[in-house]
């Protein structure tokens, strides 16, 4: 096995552990930028085991998991896409208001949604770098693309590649970005910052709430 650190922007380490053949295999520990751990937990062949645990900033145990051979997410195959989306659709809780603000159309959804890695090469990828997403569920994307063609019919133009306004909050994080349609299902996927992922410790396969305003 080989040592595998991975460094946040500052130089100082992120995340440290060991990789066989290209997978996380054995203890991984992560690290905030003061130097403070804040999580650590096991691999077998790149899926999470055993026990996980997530400490505060003073060294003391806040969260505690247990896994079962929880694999890093991936980009669905066609074959998964109809279960994905009645998961989705069903585990999906919808809570939507209009916002008052001045300027196009805005909405206000909140919802449960899942921390996924965008993996493009399937078993053996160093993922460490890879990006993170949270899927918007099916039933609200509907609504956004319902939303969209509106202002689309109404404007007469449309923002490249189907990408919509978001104002996202997280926690205690709250930040603006976009969401865009993914061509793999009937769905919107929202970019996770590395920023926000350190701050509000976001990992992979972690359940998260979301409330993200849009506009067009």
């Amino acid at each position: 096995m080989k040592e595998h650190i991975v460094y946040h922007k500052d130089g100082s380490i992120w995340a440290k552990g060991k990789m066989a053949g290209g997978k996380c295999e054995g203890y991984f520990e992560w690290f905030r930028t003061d130097g403070t751990i804040m999580r650590s937990g096991n691999f077998k062949k790149d899926k999470q085991v055993g026990k996980w645990t997530t400490y505060d900033k003073k060294g003391k145990v806040v969260k505690g998991y247990r896994f079962r051979g929880v694999d890093l997410l991936k980009v669905p195959t066609s074959s998964q896409t109809a279960r994905t989306k009645f998961r989705m659709k069903n585990n999906s809780k919808i809570d939507v208001k209009n916002s008052n603000r001045k300027g196009s159309a805005r909405k206000i959804f909140k919802f449960q949604s899942k921390v996924i890695v965008w993996a493009m090469g399937g078993h053996g990828v160093d993922k460490s770098g890879a990006w993170r997403f949270a899927r918007v569920p099916e039933d609200i994307s509907v609504k956004i693309k319902e939303l969209q063609l509106k202002e689309i019919q109404k404007r007469k133009r449309r923002r490249g590649w189907g990408a919509v306004y978001a104002k996202v909050k997280i926690g205690k994080s709250e930040w603006q970005t976009s969401i865009f349609p993914d061509r793999h299902s009937n769905t919107y996927i929202l970019p996770l910052k590395k920023q926000i992922r350190y701050e509000e410790n976001l990992y992979d396969g972690l359940d998260i709430k979301v409330s993200m305003e849009i506009w067009f």
